[in-house]
């Protein structure tokens, strides 16, 4: 059983204290004689909350998240705040609810009860009463911040991201959205079109873009096997352009693991202009969405910088290739054409590759006419990285189709997808929760020119020493004489991978 992160409300909360949501009114549902609560325990007392037992009533929690959380007036707090009932759990007393002891034994936390003849599944956080996610519970959580403008390309990458994470031959992971098709095709669009026809349909509008979970499995090269439920917290990128908005679509980013910042470079200055009818939307948005969220997480940390990691992703870098200050460039060109780009982190983390990510990538970014987005990271962030990426390989074309006898345009991609970098930022991300390890290597020598190498992987958490005491013990097992004692051995060479 593992804590619960409520992507509304950002509280934490374990899997036993959740309340569940009526299916309909109590006073509309009979108890029948037929009804089948076998294997079914009442242990619990549950009180319906509100005073109807017929249709909708206010939801006290959920009138305190929009007026807490969002900002809402109290009048349109209440106004949105309708819903049947909620059932919470008192352990003091015994009355009829019911729920699945085997399913209880299993889980170790109750996912559906029995009530008044309903079987209620729909979990809500006690705090706010917000649907809780998929499968949080049993597996550690991770709130993943997306952020970029719009037509940044969020989607097609979180669509990419997941194919190209079980695809990884070195951590051997499967990724699974823990939801139904319908919600995955809510958030992702057309993705048959996507991956099957090498269609890009437009993106279209949503209102409010909810949390998306995914269990993401692995393997690491320290041999450790790992399981994470990865909740991917997007917000339309035209609510991030204001402090006021962002906090109305982005509370859960006070409560983040990471953030991933979606950069589109065909926005830069020195690319829009050579990219004929790419991208006619301001670059300025993109420094406006940077700004906003310093201010909103500012703060919370008291005038300091942010201490979320944060990925700074550059989309659509195969269109850079050709771009003057990039031809010309051997150290750009390296970090955008790497026939090794999707090979460089082998079951841990590669920190001498995201090194060198950090040194090119922002003095590109300041080639091409984007320096003062970096000034803003650099202001912002106290961890950060820059990464390149590009979900597609290439540059779709555009190709006019008829649509129940309608001609539209859209994008289609020629030849086979080629992802390039694409798993990188969330590896990063992941490394830097402790999640992934690095790699650490030394060699050590003693007088008599004998040498030993030490290789060893630990983790961000374990830099609060664990990781020097359990280097000192590999150290002694490869050099301490019959007395335990490393007198004469130096080390000569000494690097983290």
């Amino acid at each position: 059983m593992k804590k619960i992160i409520c992507p509304y409300c950002c509280k934490e909360f374990m899997p036993d204290q959740v309340d569940f949501r009526l299916m309909k009114p109590v006073s509309k549902v009979e108890e029948t004689e037929e009804a089948n609560y076998e294997n079914y325990e009442n242990v619990w007392d549950k009180k319906e909350e509100g005073g109807s037992s017929s249709g909708l009533v206010l939801d006290k929690q959920l009138v305190n998240y929009y007026m807490e959380c969002l900002n809402y007036k109290e009048e349109d707090a209440k106004a949105n705040a309708m819903r049947l009932p909620a059932v919470s759990i008192d352990y003091t007393d015994n009355t009829k609810v019911w729920f699945d002891q085997k399913e209880y034994w299993e889980y170790g936390y109750v996912i559906k009860v029995k009530y008044q003849g309903q079987e209620l599944d729909e979990r809500l956080c006690p705090y706010c009463h917000n649907h809780v996610v998929y499968h949080a519970g049993e597996h550690e959580m991770k709130l993943i911040s997306v952020i970029g403008d719009t037509e940044v390309g969020k989607s097609i990458y979180l669509t990419i991201l997941e194919q190209m994470l079980q695809e990884d031959s070195y951590f051997k992971g499967t990724m699974k959205f823990m939801g139904t098709p319908e919600e995955k095709n809510l958030y992702f669009g057309k993705i048959e079109e996507l991956l099957n026809k090498k269609e890009m349909h437009e993106a279209t509008e949503r209102e409010k873009i909810p949390p998306m979970p995914f269990l993401y499995q692995y393997k690491t090269s320290d041999g450790k096997e790992h399981s994470y439920l990865i909740v991917f917290c997007d917000i339309a990128g035209e609510d991030c352009r204001e402090k006021e908005t962002l906090r109305q679509n982005g509370y859960h980013l006070k409560a983040s693991s990471g953030l991933l910042f979606l950069i589109d470079p065909t926005r830069f200055a020195k690319v829009k202009n050579a990219i004929d009818g790419e991208n006619d939307i301001s670059q300025r948005y993109q420094q406006e969405i940077l700004t906003a969220i310093d201010q909103y997480l500012i703060a919370e940390t008291h005038g300091k910088k942010t201490k979320i990691p944060a990925a700074i992703v550059l989309t659509k870098s195969d269109m850079l290739k050709e771009i003057g200050a990039v031809r010309g460039s051997e150290k750009y060109q390296y970090v955008l054409e790497d026939a090794e780009g999707n090979e460089k982190h082998p079951g841990f983390f590669n920190k001498e590759v995201a090194a060198n990510l950090n040194y090119v990538v922002p003095r590109l970014m300041s080639d091409l006419g984007a320096a003062t987005l970096c000034n803003v990271v650099e202001g912002s962030f106290e961890t950060f990285n820059y990464f390149v990426v590009s979900a597609l390989g290439k540059s779709p074309e555009k190709v006019e189709i008829e649509d129940g006898g309608i001609a539209r345009k859209i994008k289609r991609i020629e030849g086979h997808i080629a992802p390039y970098r694409v798993t990188e930022p969330l590896y990063w991300l992941l490394s830097q929760s402790g999640c992934i390890p690095f790699k650490y290597r030394e060699v050590l020598k003693n007088k008599k020119e004998e040498t030993r190498v030490i290789e060893t992987y630990y983790y961000e958490d374990e830099l609060d020493g664990s990781f020097q005491n359990r280097l000192e013990e590999l150290r002694k097992s490869k050099c301490a004489n019959f007395f335990g004692s490393m007198r004469g051995w130096q080390i000569i060479e000494r690097s983290i991978i």
